[in-house]
C-alpha cells in the first residue's frame, strides 16, 4: 500500500466513524426489541451483539491510534473530520495563523494514524510481496 493510498484509506475510515456510531445505536435498539420478546438470548441477539462488537472495535482502533498523537494533532483531526472545519478555520480556532494547518500537515497525521489503524493489513501486504 502506498503512502497516498494509506492516507485516503485512513481519511475514509475516519469519515465513516459517525455512520459506525449510528449503526451501533440501531443495533442496540434491535437487541432491546429482541430481548423484550424473550428472556433468554436468542441466536439473533448473539449475531447482533457480534456485529455491534465488530463496529466497536473500529472505533477503538481509531481511539488507540489517536492516543499516540499529540493533543494538537488530535484536535486537528477532530476539527477537520468531526466538526468539518476547513484548515484555515482550524488554525484560527487553535490560535495560530490560517496557514498553520496545511493539507500536508493533515496528510502526515493521517499517514501516521493509518499506520497504526491498519498495521496488520500493512504487515500482511509486505509479507505477501
Amino acid at each position: 500500500m502506498t503512502r497516498d493510498e494509506l492516507i485516503i484509506k485512513t481519511e475514509n475510515y475516519i469519515k465513516n466513524i459517525p455512520k459506525v456510531k449510528k449503526e451501533i445505536s440501531k443495533l442496540d435498539e434491535e437487541i432491546i426489541r429482541c430481548n423484550e420478546k424473550t428472556k433468554e438470548p436468542t441466536e439473533e441477539v448473539k449475531i447482533l451483539s457480534r456485529r455491534r462488537r465488530l463496529l466497536e472495535i473500529k472505533i477503538e482502533k481509531l481511539k488507540n491510534a489517536m492516543d499516540v498523537l499529540s493533543e494538537q494533532e488530535q484536535k486537528i483531526i477532530c476539527y477537520r473530520y468531526f466538526e468539518n472545519m476547513s484548515c484555515s478555520k482550524i488554525g484560527s480556532v487553535m490560535g495560530y495563523s490560517q496557514s498553520f494547518c496545511k493539507k500536508s500537515k493533515v496528510n502526515n497525521i493521517l499517514y501516521r494514524t493509518g499506520q497504526m489503524v491498519f498495521a496488520a493489513e500493512i504487515l500482511l501486504c509486505e509479507l505477501g510481496d
